[in-house]
């Protein structure tokens, strides 16, 4: 999940938060305080995105600041591991133990779940590849797409998010978006179906500045945030993972009744969330029959919201049974299942509490895949732990690892997994 916190910045031409180029095209500019994109009308920094005139012809464009909604930097996208399914998007099926081919174009956000992949080019229009069964990548029809392809029926986005087999993307206005699966009511349009193209609609909630997701194959699970830091979710509840205390499906997005705090990330693994704030508290709910959740025990289910001790600063369960996490003094902790050493103890036990992987203070970044963990320390190196047959973990072998082992190639800045694969950023 990715917050945009554009309506709580001003605008300032040539310093401040943002940087103002040369207009470079007509998709994103400024007056002042405003804003506005090539379909939608003027938007005010100041008033919390409300329209106040008609499109206009741009002075300038904005080019500043990730946590915006307007990106920062730019980066090139490095995929390895499985590609029977054109997960690594290089139009072959040929398994990858190391990264050696960048993806094209340069992106500002990269998201997997399972075997596809959607990233963000620079304009924030997206491009997507891999299993399509569910119109995820295409609205055209179900066949895989073998390289990044842009999607033209989609607006320009500034978040998106993977939910299982669907994604969402959210507008500089604050429009929700979703494709994909829809069995279980993901995409929270109110009722449930085999999947959902992006034609079908959008999310009858406004304002949203955030989103995230997860879950498995037949159970999607989507989560969004408003400007007022409420969060909501949809899609499957039968283990608790939807944080409204039961276990029921919710074909629309219900609001969760958890502290309205800034909201930096929230995750769904296989059906157990993990929600962490702007603050550093942590807190999990769901499924822990592997000790997921890393409460201290291994009870099916944790049915409350709990907070997880320590100040945090990252973390991933996205496709797991395991959770990891970096606290803010950069050391790196795991809980879950253990099977294929991906909690990179030396073992393959499960654990139910958060364990530190080793010792070093310099983490910054982790990602989950179905069996297996990657980290990005502040060197910008990856190292990774676990399930490796299909060559995901960048090691240049195909050895399944039960410590920490680095990757071949360094210079990372922004790593995301899919079930058996790895996309790996570097800025541009």
């Amino acid at each position: 999940m990715t917050r945009n916190n554009i309506n709580k910045f001003k605008s300032y031409k040539g310093y401040g938060p943002f940087a103002f180029t040369p207009q470079e095209d007509k998709l994103r500019y400024n007056e002042g305080n405003l804003i506005s994109t090539h379909d939608d009308p003027t938007f005010s920094l100041d008033r919390t995105g409300i329209p106040i005139t008609p499109r206009h012809e741009p002075c300038g464009y904005w080019y500043k600041d990730p946590s915006s909604g307007i990106p920062a930097t730019l980066y090139n996208v490095y995929a390895v591991g499985e590609n029977g399914q054109f997960q690594l998007g290089d139009d072959g099926q040929v398994n990858r133990n190391e990264f050696t081919i960048a993806i094209d174009p340069v992106v500002q956000q990269a998201v997997s779940w399972g075997n596809f992949s959607w990233i963000l080019d620079k304009n924030g229009f997206v491009w997507a590849w891999g299993v399509n069964a569910d119109y995820q990548c295409t609205d055209d029809d179900v066949s895989e797409v073998h390289v990044p392809s842009k999607r033209t029926d989609r607006p320009a986005f500034t978040v998106i998010a993977a939910c299982a087999n669907g994604v969402m993307g959210v507008t500089s206005s604050g429009l929700c978006y979703y494709a994909g699966d829809n069995v279980s009511g993901t995409s929270g349009f109110g009722y449930t179906s085999a999947n959902v193209r992006n034609t079908d609609g959008k999310v009858p909630i406004t304002n949203i500045i955030g989103c995230g997701g997860g879950a498995d194959d037949l159970a999607g699970v989507s989560f969004l945030i408003d400007i007022n830091n409420k969060l909501y979710a949809a899609g499957n509840g039968n283990f608790w993972q939807l944080g409204l205390g039961d276990q029921v499906d919710r074909d629309v997005h219900t609001h969760v009744p958890v502290t309205q705090s800034p909201i930096k990330k929230i995750e769904c693994g296989l059906y157990h969330t993990v929600l962490l704030y702007e603050n550093g508290e942590m807190w999990v709910i769901g499924r822990n029959n592997r000790g997921q959740c890393g409460v201290g025990n291994f009870d099916a289910y944790i049915t409350t919201w709990t907070q997880i001790p320590g100040s945090w600063l990252n973390m991933s369960c996205n496709n797991a049974r395991h959770t990891v996490a970096v606290k803010n003094d950069g050391t790196l902790w795991a809980t879950g299942y253990g099977g294929e050493g991906q909690l990179g103890q030396d073992s393959t036990d499960d654990i139910n509490i958060f364990t530190q992987i080793g010792v070093a203070t310099n983490w910054t970044e982790v990602a989950t895949g179905h069996d297996f963990t990657v980290a990005l320390n502040s060197a910008k190196e990856m190292w990774g732990t676990g399930a490796n047959h299909k060559g995901n973990l960048g090691v240049g072998d195909w050895d399944d690892k039960l410590v920490l082992t680095k990757a071949t190639v360094d210079g990372w800045d922004k790593v995301v997994a899919g079930k058996w694969f790895v996309l790996a950023l570097r800025e541009k």
